[in-house]
């Protein structure tokens, strides 16, 4: 492989050494041609390459095996931290029962529902992983449901995987357990170990075991889960004498969006490493920032911004659209690697898949996709019954709504039969003793049904036994019934927001309400490359794609600061964000609303106008 000179003295140095290197800069091509530097130099040398992620670990392995054949790998011990934990505690004959991740997920809402702990998911488990990931506490009062969670564990003896790395570390470090098997020492991604990962990883340095650590401290982005970021290098490199190597040579993005990345970043000066970022590829980018804004907003009338910014790009994306005779049928496939929209956050994502879907233009999520939701997959659900009578969906939207588990009951052995027939007729009326409240859950989607049924008459689609006028109000009632019951609130608010949005994705499908609700719910491929990538700023570290937007840049949006999150850290993910674009960067945000780090980045913003589908 041929090496630049900086990537040359970090692949042929043997002693302890931290190579910074940049977004793009090559760092992987790197470690493979300094682990077949250091198997070349001694037939008795091995290695430990630890890896953040086991796809990466299984990327690294095949291009090992693709460089210097598959007998390299029986000198490398190649893995996560996880991984090479597990393995050395059961060489030593040191493991007991691994609780599976599912297992561990189990075991948290649990705990979480038995201390009644009002929390979402999220929050509980960034608090939960600020915990596990801690070498030692400081003495703060640790959240009810993480010493339920350590109780459940005991009890049924078993360890999650956080506690194996704990052990593993300690362990190594005070001498009950050696180091791994290995001559040299390498990990990757550095910038993102904890406190644990950092102790197991100096438990090797000071048995006299050359270590290298590459990443980037500029890309450090998991401050709420401990990552030690600069500090961990700065302490490394004091600790151990290791010798500083900068791999500034982007190779990924042109100078157009690299230069604005780079102004941004030094806006951390002091709390970081000091590098000259080069873009290799020169000129020939572009960055773009506009002030997205709907062209016919009336007075008072609000828009989902995320979702114009969405649309703002689609005529973009388009571009990017396969030709008719490549597409694979379904909805319209993109040149694979073209094109990934970014958000600051999961529940922003949401618009944007929505709005892709609105146009019939494949995406991809790592995190659940928008019709996988709850209130999504009931108002779906309910739709279904709708045309079908059955049962489960009547079932699920008066459970939404609040009817109690008694009620539904009493109202299913009231009508025996496949489908919920007479639920749809106007005379029926047999609630009994059914609690009042409960009742009138039931009359109301009983009188939504029965509208239904009566529309039914008037004229019908073609092709189908449905009229369109039918299908629109269904789809309307479906919605207004689902969230008229909830409180006042955020909750609320989105849940009425994400219901239109998908009411309005379905009124534009063709069919009967099954077939589009069938159309919607076709599973997306997570790893589709022929379609839009969606992420969020911390789930696209690692990745580059040709056009790369980020919506929602405005500035009650990013910086997120609080919970633990800094000025320093959000700077950092905006900073990631911006260099996955290799050809061209759009930035988009809310009119006089935009967020600092665009101004940092040394860029101007220009007005855009949308008129919304």
């Amino acid at each position: 492989m041929s090496l630049n000179p900086s990537q040359h003295r970090v692949a042929h140095g043997f002693g302890n050494m931290l190579a910074v290197a940049g977004p793009g800069s090559g760092k992987t091509k790197t470690i493979i041609t300094k682990i077949g530097v250091i198997l070349q130099a001694d037939r008795k040398f091995r290695v430990g390459a630890v890896t953040f992620t086991s796809d990466t670990a299984n990327e690294m392995r095949e291009r090992l095996v693709k460089e210097f054949g598959p007998d390299v790998l029986k000198r490398v011990d190649l893995g996560t931290f996880h991984k090479l934990s597990i393995d050395h505690l059961r060489r030593h004959k040191m493991l007991g029962k691994i609780a599976t991740p599912p297992e561990q997920k189990t075991f948290l809402r649990r705990a979480i529902s038995a201390t009644n702990t009002e929390i979402d998911n999220e929050e509980a488990f960034k608090l939960f992983e600020n915990y596990k990931c801690a070498i030692e506490h400081d003495g703060s009062e640790i959240p009810p449901f993480i010493l339920a969670y350590n109780e459940m564990l005991k009890r049924n003896r078993v360890v999650d995987l956080y506690d194996v790395m704990r052990d593993c570390a300690t362990k190594m470090s005070n001498g009950e357990l050696p180091p791994l098997p290995v001559t040299h020492l390498l990990v990757d991604e550095f910038q993102d170990s904890d406190e644990i990962q950092f102790v197991w990883m100096m438990a090797h340095a000071k048995r006299d075991i050359p270590v290298t650590i590459v990443g980037d401290d500029d890309q450090s982005i998991y401050a709420w889960r401990r990552a030690l970021g600069y500090k961990g290098m700065i302490d490394f490199v004091e600790q151990t004498g290791a010798e500083i190597i900068p791999l500034g040579e982007n190779y990924r993005s042109h100078s157009e969006i690299l230069a604005p990345a780079d102004r941004l970043i030094r806006h951390n000066a002091g709390q970081r490493v000091e590098k000259d970022l080069v873009a290799k590829r020169g000129p020939g980018g572009s960055t773009h920032v506009y002030a997205v804004s709907a062209a016919n907003r009336e007075d008072g009338e609000e828009h989902d911004t995320v979702a114009l910014q969405t649309e703002f790009l689609v005529p973009y994306i388009m571009e990017a659209v396969l030709p008719e005779d490549e597409q694979p049928g379904g909805r319209l496939a993109v040149r694979p690697g073209e094109w990934a929209i970014l958000a600051r956050t999961n529940f922003l994502l949401d618009s944007v898949e929505a709005v892709l879907d609105e146009f019939n233009i494949r995406s991809r999520r790592n995190g659940g996709s928008f019709w996988d939701k709850d209130y999504i997959n009931t108002y779906l659900q309910l739709l279904i019954s709708v045309e079908t009578m059955n049962r489960s969906g009547i079932d699920h939207a008066l459970a939404f709504v609040g009817t109690s588990e008694e009620a539904l009951s009493q109202l299913h052995k009231r009508i025996p039969g496949a489908t919920m027939a007479p639920f749809f007729e106007r005379d029926f009326d047999d609630y009994g003793d059914i609690a009042k409240i409960d009742a009138e859950h039931m009359r109301a989607l009983q009188q939504l049904l029965v509208t239904w049924r009566q529309d039914a008459l008037f004229r019908k689609i073609p092709g189908t036994t449905t009229p369109m006028r039918a299908v629109n109000q269904a789809i309307d009632s479906a919605a207004t019934y689902l969230t008229m019951g909830l409180r006042a609130g955020n909750f609320r608010d989105r849940v009425a927001r994400h219901l239109s949005k998908a009411g309005d994705i379905l009124k534009r499908r063709n069919g009967s309400l099954v077939s589009r609700v069938q159309s919607v719910q076709k599973p997306k491929g997570k790893d589709d490359p022929a379609s839009v990538g969606l992420f969020t700023m911390h789930s696209c570290k690692g990745l580059e794609f040709g056009n790369t937007a980020i919506v929602g840049a405005d500035k009650d949006i990013v910086p997120s600061l609080g919970e633990g999150s800094t000025e320093v850290d959000e700077r950092r993910l905006f900073y990631v964000a911006m260099t996955r674009a290799k050809n061209r960067l759009f930035i988009l945000h809310t009119p006089t609303n935009d967020t600092p780090y665009i101004a940092e980045a040394g860029l101007v913003s220009n007005p855009a106008t949308v008129y919304p589908s």
